[in-house]
């Protein structure tokens, strides 16, 4: 396991924006990578490429439906009949669906990789650079708190901001996308709670299939 952040991991999307010379908090961020050999090391291992912009999900030409999009309404619908599969069969007759007690199974999440390729099930497999959507399934009116790490053999890394008026639905898209680099095997997991996750401890504690409120796929590196 590499070292650990000495507080809270800067995720990757902010170390990409400091590399590109777009980072409002840039003296945050040089200050921190000063102090912390565990962020040094993941700002060692972003690569930049200026003229492949990250794609937003909805992003598309007039009158076209990028694969972003395309793979995003298939899999909510298929979720969303799945959602309220779920939801309707965990109440009893006339129970009211309470918000802050979301069971794991009730919340998803879906992996959407740029080539249209979805993943809804337990992982699959990723070569070396290649970007990735989550899209996560909740019940709307939640109010957790949500965030991304990815687990490698170097440690955890945390690719996306998730703002805190992030608004629950079916297969509804996180902000941003992210790059998966190298051959080991990874588990992208989301996780969740009353507040902000904790990304120092997250950190520290590397990947842990029993922690409460995180759920993940294993992605290894296609032959």
């Amino acid at each position: 396991m590499s070292a650990t952040c000495v507080s809270e991991p800067i995720s990757w999307l902010r170390l990409e924006r400091y590399a590109l010379g777009e980072a409002l908090d840039a003296v945050e961020i040089a200050r921190h990578l000063a102090e912390c050999e565990a962020c040094r090391a993941c700002y060692g291992r972003v690569e930049v490429e200026s003229d492949v912009p990250l794609r937003p999900l909805h992003e598309s030409p007039p009158r076209v439906r990028s694969p972003w999009r395309r793979a995003a309404v298939a899999t909510g619908s298929a979720l969303a009949l799945a959602a309220a599969v779920v939801l309707v069969a965990g109440r009893r007759g006339g129970d009211p669906v309470d918000p802050n007690r979301i069971k794991g199974s009730e919340i998803s999440f879906t992996l959407v990789r740029d080539d249209d390729t979805v993943f809804a099930e337990a992982g699959g497999s990723f070569r070396d650079g290649d970007r990735f959507k989550a899209l996560v399934t909740c019940a709307p009116g939640t109010r957790s708190r949500f965030d991304l790490v990815v687990y490698d053999d170097e440690g955890a890394t945390f690719p996306v901001d998730v703002p805190p008026d992030f608004a629950c639905g079916n297969a509804a898209p996180l902000p941003g996308a992210f790059k998966l680099r190298g051959a080991a095997p990874m588990h992208v997991c989301l996780v969740w709670g009353d507040g902000p996750p904790d990304r120092h401890e997250l950190s520290k504690g590397g990947f842990d299939p029993d922690r409460p409120r995180v759920t993940c796929k294993r992605l290894v590196a296609a032959p």
